[in-house]
């Protein structure tokens, strides 16, 4: 089997066929059946086939990297940082082209306090799987399902930049398991605003953060 080739590709191939042989040849009505019959069944296992082959690739790429399954079936990933044997923990959330790698340059300056450091990755950001229905809400429910397969109930967050308003959606949901919430450099959630006060450059940026 092709690897390369997607399922789309293999229908147009078993379909091609089909077409060649019901046109170049002279077959009867029941034999057309039964190919119509057998093309659809093998198109069928076809697609069951490649989707397997695809999902155990994904789980052997997840486990390079720090993850859960979410209940809604797609892979969150997370980084730990710091005292990681520590209660004291600060949920990151990075800014717009980042990913869960985004840390300060001197990790001993967690250790010294005594904190443990996670930092998430969105959907569609790093290894975390895109949500094509996500939002601020989303995924605030997306970090509690983490935090709760970690045993984690209270938290502090530091958010820099376009994280900022996930960090405020977080604080506003779940706040009271928020121990406090650091925001660097925030962003506003320009989409909400009338589109005269606020620029086009700021209008592309905010949807390419959403």
């Amino acid at each position: 089997m092709n690897q390369n080739l997607s399922i789309n590709d293999y229908k147009e191939l078993i379909i091609s066929k089909l077409y060649k042989i019901l046109y170049v040849q002279n077959i009867n009505f029941w034999s057309i059946v039964k190919i119509t019959l057998a093309s659809s069944f093998s198109i069928y296992f076809l697609s069951k086939i490649i989707k397997y082959f695809t999902k155990q690739k994904k789980q052997i790429i997840d486990n390079t990297v720090k993850g859960i399954l979410l209940k809604n079936g797609r892979f969150l990933s997370y980084e730990e940082f710091g005292d990681l044997s520590s209660s004291k923990i600060i949920i990151f959330f990075h800014s717009l082209g980042s990913c869960r790698k985004e840390k300060h340059p001197n990790e001993e300056i967690l250790k010294k306090f005594g904190i443990k450091m996670i930092n998430i990755d969105r959907p569609g950001y790093g290894k975390s799987e895109i949500d094509e229905n996500r939002n601020y809400v989303s995924f605030s429910n997306d970090v509690i399902e983490l935090l709760d397969c970690l045993k984690i109930e209270y938290f502090s967050i530091c958010a820099v930049n376009s994280g900022c308003p996930y960090a405020l959606s977080l604080c506003n949901k779940y706040k009271e398991r928020v121990i406090s919430c650091a925001l660097l450099s925030p962003e506003l959630p320009y989409s909400n605003l009338p589109h005269d006060e606020f620029s086009s450059h700021l209008k592309d940026t905010w949807f390419l953060t959403k």
